[in-house]
C-alpha cells in the first residue's frame, strides 16, 4: 500500500487504525525533521507506548533485529524507528528485507525511514507486501509548501494559538527556510505573542525588523543558560521588547517543568508527544536547565515572571523588576523567598 501524499496517508491512518493496524511502514522524505513529524503523527494514532530510534548508519542490522524480540516491561506498545536506510548497502538491504518478511511481534510497530529508495528494487518488491509506504520523494516544490502550511497550523494549534492559512501562506512566501528552521521560528513567534491567541504577520514583522526583539530571544538563552551577555543591550528596551522578553523566559521554563516533571514520573517517553516538535539536543538543554535549578524553582520562576509582566504593565521599571528575578533564579534560590 502506497501514498505518495501527506493527507491521503494520514487520512489511511485515521480509517485503518486501531481496527486494521499495521506492523511496518516506511517513510520516505528527503529532510530529517519532516521524517520525524511523519512518525510522530503516525505514532499518535496508535496507543501510548516505547519509542526507540536507531540509525543504519550506527546500527547493523543483525542489532535491529535482536531490538524488534526484545521484550518491554513497562509497555504494551512499542515503536522502533530505523532511520537512514538509503545508506543501507545491497547486502543489508537484503538482510533487512528477511528479517521484515518474518513475523513482527504483535506488540510492536517497525518504522523505516529515509530519503528514498527505488521501487523497482529488489528490497521493496521483497516487503510491499506487508509494507505501508509513504513516499515523498516526488513531490513538487509547491506541494511542499502546502504541506507546510498545514503541518505548521496544526503545530499552532497544539500550542494554543491560531495560524489562519492566508498568514502560513504569506509566510512561506517570504521564507526558504527548511522544516526545522520554520518550527524554530515558529516557537519565537509563540513565545513573543505572550497570551495573545491569533497569530498575525504584523507581529512577525515586527520580530525581524526590530533589532531587540531578535537579541531578545538570544537574550533569553544566554540569561537562563547563564552564558555572558552585554548589560548595555537592556538600555535600549523599550516596553513591548520587555513584554517580548518575558514571553521567551516563559517559554523556555514551561519548556523545562515539562521535560523536569516528566522525568521524574519516569514517562519520557511521552515527552515526543508533548512536545513534538523538539528535536532530542534540545530535550536535553531544557533538562540540563531543569536539574540546574528544579522543578520548584522553575514554577515559582513562572509565576513571578508573571507577577513582574503585570507590574510592568502597571508602569513599574520594568529593568528593576527583572534584574531581581533573574538574579534569584541564575542562583538557583526559590523565586520569591
Amino acid at each position: 500500500m502506497k501514498f505518495s501524499t501527506f493527507a491521503s496517508f494520514d487520512s489511511h491512518l485515521r480509517e485503518a487504525i486501531p481496527e486494521h493496524p499495521s506492523s511496518l511502514y516506511a517513510v520516505l522524505v528527503a529532510d530529517s525533521a519532516e521524517r520525524r513529524y511523519v512518525v510522530e503523527n503516525l505514532v499518535h494514532y496508535y496507543p501510548a507506548g516505547e519509542k526507540e530510534y536507531h540509525s543504519a548508519v550506527q546500527f547493523p542490522v543483525s542489532e535491529l533485529w535482536q531490538a524488534v524480540h526484545s521484550l518491554s516491561l513497562f509497555s504494551k506498545q512499542r515503536f522502533l524507528v530505523y532511520d537512514h536506510i538509503d545508506q543501507l548497502k545491497s547486502a543489508e538491504l537484503d538482510a533487512l528485507a528477511a528479517c521484515v518478511r518474518e513475523k513482527i511481534p504483535s506488540d510492536l510497530v517497525l518504522i523505516l525511514t529515509g530519503a528514498a529508495f527505488s521501487r523497482s528494487a529488489a528490497f521493496y518488491q521483497k516487503i510491499k507486501q506487508e509494507l505501508v509506504l509513504f513516499d515523498l520523494s516526488a513531490e513538487k516544490p509547491w506541494e511542499r509548501k502546502e504541506r507546510f502550511t498545514r503541518w505548521l497550523i496544526h503545530l499552532a494549534r497544539k500550542e494554543e494559538k491560531v495560524l489562519s492559512p492566508s498568514v502560513a501562506k504569506k509566510w512561506l512566501e517570504n521564507s526558504e527556510h527548511d522544516f526545522a528552521s520554520l518550527c524554530s521560528e515558529l516557537a519565537k513567534w509563540i513565545a513573543f505573542v505572550g497570551k495573545k491567541k491569533e497569530l498575525e504577520l504584523a507581529t512577525l514583522k515586527q520580530i525581524e525588523s526590530q533589532p531587540c526583539a531578535l537579541i531578545g530571544w538570544r537574550l533569553s538563552e544566554a540569561l537562563l543558560w547563564g552564558q555572558p551577555i552585554d548589560r548595555k543591550v537592556f538600555d535600549t528596551f523599550r516596553l513591548e521588547d520587555w513584554h517580548g522578553l518575558f514571553g521567551q523566559l516563559r517559554y523556555h521554563l514551561r519548556t523545562s517543568l515539562c521535560i523536569a516533571t516528566a522525568v521524574r514520573k519516569g514517562e519520557q517517553e511521552r515527552l515526543k508527544e508533548v512536545l513534538p516538535r523538539l528535536y532530542p539536543q534540545q530535550v536535553a538543554k531544557y533538562r540540563q536547565l531543569g536539574a540546574l535549578l528544579g522543578e520548584k524553582c522553575l514554577l515559582s520562576g513562572l509565576q513571578k515572571l508573571a507577577e513582574c509582566e503585570y507590574q510592568a504593565r502597571m508602569g513599574i521599571e520594568p529593568q528593576n523588576l527583572f534584574a531581581r528575578w533573574i538574579l534569584q533564579l541564575r542562583q538557583g534560590k526559590n523565586i520569591g523567598s
